[in-house]
């Protein structure tokens, strides 16, 4: 068998894989077990020593795909469960690791935040991260935009892109 396909291999002047000589090798096996003189049986035979191989190649190459499946959930259970607030500081600075705590601050600091009462807890929260800022760049974040700046921008898009929640792409825009 291995004459034979070494010959072919050297008459065709074609480089087989190691994969597509298995696969010939395994098919051959196959058919080459049980053999039996009803034709039927022997396809019979040799469809279901086909179908063990592959089984086999399955478990061989692949390994244990369920096992790997069930590590895979066990680090996503392990990931939810760290990703998990455990503490929180209140208004006073003083750090709160019970849960209901932890949920009625993070509750209230939301109702704040999103309430049209006060507004200047966001505002507060803006300028907290600006501080980062020089006074130049704080300038330059609050000036006004020109025309040319979203010319500028607009015909810098790529034209499938949509700059708009009404459907129109920058192709559309940059057009007309």
């Amino acid at each position: 068998m291995k004459q034979e396909l070494a010959r072919k291999k050297k008459r065709c002047g074609l480089r087989m894989s190691g994969a597509y000589m298995r696969k010939i090798k395994r098919w051959s096996r196959s058919w080459n077990l049980g053999r039996h003189d009803d034709p039927g049986i022997r396809v019979f035979q040799g469809i279901k020593q086909w179908r063990l191989g592959l089984l086999d190649w399955k478990r061989t190459s692949l390994g244990n795909i369920h096992k790997a499946l069930e590590d895979k959930q066990q680090l996503a259970v392990q990931r939810h469960k760290t990703n998990f607030i455990t503490a929180l500081r209140d208004e006073n600075g003083v750090l709160q690791t019970n849960l209901d705590t932890i949920h009625k601050l993070a509750v209230d600091f939301y109702k704040k935040l999103f309430s049209s009462q006060s507004d200047n807890l966001g505002n507060a929260l803006i300028f907290d991260q600006l501080k980062v800022f020089e006074p130049a760049q704080v300038t330059l974040l609050g000036a006004n935009f020109t025309m040319e700046d979203v010319k500028r921008n607009l015909f810098s898009m790529r034209k499938g892109k949509v700059p708009d929640p009404d459907g129109l792409s920058a192709h559309f825009f940059q057009f007309c």
